[in-house]
């Protein structure tokens, strides 16, 4: 490999929330970050090399957007995912998360309902409640050999009987790890359209795809997507970089465009993003392919590596992975409720990861590991699991 993914830095007094917020979070006797999606690799050099010749320079007041910047973007969008879209269409927001917050507020009216697929991402549910709308939740459907997918007679009914105004979709999805199809994706976005439903669809993992699969931004599918999807991505999860605080919005309809523009500067006065984030992603997006195909071979053998071990606890179970570096395991044969699982792997694993209950009802029993991480810790994280489970299941 050109780049060195098995050794990183001490994080540790850095400020990091995965490492320094860890105690405080999990106890004081866990070891083993597995839990908020913030990879311990370093980001490519040339994207601390443009950092550095840009801190350099020992100036840092008030910026525009650099024009290079959104070219990085578009061109991005393309080679990388044959999206094709225009400069004008890409707007700034802090993260993705507040870009939710935004659609839900902007094209939604209090005690309207918004949809999710569920388990998702729990920020979803906030940006939903916190903001007086009406959460539904579709659940999706787990096979007997624990991939999931959408049912999609279901997904249409609970939009009709709910008059669902919004549909939040998660793609590729997290915690569940599945790159959609673009069979699932025309049938979703057909049913949203003839229900007058605006898709906002959350891409922020859309770049970190296991071989043989391949991620179709929703609103690359057709014409119809197109004008009726608003599309939040990042290059943070993908060369981790998210203390920069730089995320993407591709909203291709000029009204709606229009509405999040007048927003964000005649009432929350967001003006622009920070400087360092535009230098960082334009370099990753310029210069970090290579930097990434090597990551996404490495996220794949952490994930081999973690179905290898989970073999050996049969009461235990991986979902099958697609993409992103989340998985997400099914616990439920150890016959623990979810404070007894919290407590068995904090306490007896020294592990700090996500219970799956936050990401909805059929979470319970499920946890979010983070495989983002050095071999070595996470061989050592996986061999702390198995003595736990040796000690007390075997």
């Amino acid at each position: 490999m050109q780049y060195d993914f098995n050794s990183c830095p001490s994080r540790y007094g850095t400020n990091s929330t995965k490492w320094d917020g860890m105690a405080g979070g999990f106890g004081a006797e866990c070891k083993y970050p597995l839990w908020i999606a913030d990879m311990d690799f370093v980001s490519p050099p040339e994207v601390v090399k443009a950092l550095q010749e840009r801190v350099a320079h020992g100036v840092f007041g008030y910026s525009i957007t650099p024009d290079s910047y959104l070219e990085a973007i578009v061109e991005w969008e393309k080679t990388r995912h044959n999206f094709a879209i225009e400069k004008d269409w890409i707007l700034f927001s802090p993260g993705v998360v507040p870009g939710v917050y935004w659609s839900v507020n902007l094209f939604t009216q209090p005690g309207d309902k918004v949809m999710v697929l569920t388990p998702v991402y729990n920020p979803f549910f906030a940006a939903i409640k916190n903001q007086g709308r009406t959460l539904v939740e579709c659940p999706l459907q787990r096979d007997e050999r624990g991939h999931y997918g959408v049912d999609l007679d279901l997904f249409a009914r609970t939009i009709r009987e709910n008059d669902v105004k919004v549909f939040i979709l998660c793609s590729p999805h997290n915690p569940v790890g599945r790159v959609w199809t673009k069979a699932e994706i025309d049938s979703m976005v057909d049913i949203c359209v003839e229900n007058g439903v605006l898709i906002v669809s959350d891409e922020i993992h859309q770049d970190i795809v296991f071989e043989g699969y391949e991620h179709l931004p929703t609103a690359s599918t057709s014409q119809k997507a197109l004008e009726n999807t608003i599309t939040i991505t990042a290059a943070t999860k993908t060369f981790n970089l998210a203390g920069l605080q730089n995320s993407i919005l591709i909203v291709p309809d000029k009204v709606r465009r229009g509405k999040i523009q007048k927003n964000a500067s005649e009432q929350l006065d967001i003006m622009g993003g920070n400087l360092l984030g535009y230098v960082a992603v334009e370099a990753a997006y310029r210069h970090g392919g290579q930097w990434l195909d090597e990551l996404i071979a490495v996220i794949e053998q952490n994930y081999r590596l973690l179905c290898d071990y989970i073999a050996k606890m049969p009461k235990l179970n991986v979902t099958p992975m697609e993409a992103t570096y989340l998985a997400w395991v099914d616990m439920n044969g150890l016959g623990l409720d979810d404070d007894e699982l919290d407590a068995f792997l904090k306490k007896e694993c020294l592990i700090a990861a996500n219970m799956g209950r936050v990401y909805g009802p059929n979470g319970k029993g499920f946890v979010r590991f983070n495989i983002g991480c050095q071999r070595d810790m996470l061989t050592e994280a996986l061999e702390s699991l198995l003595a736990a489970y040796n000690k007390r299941f075997a």
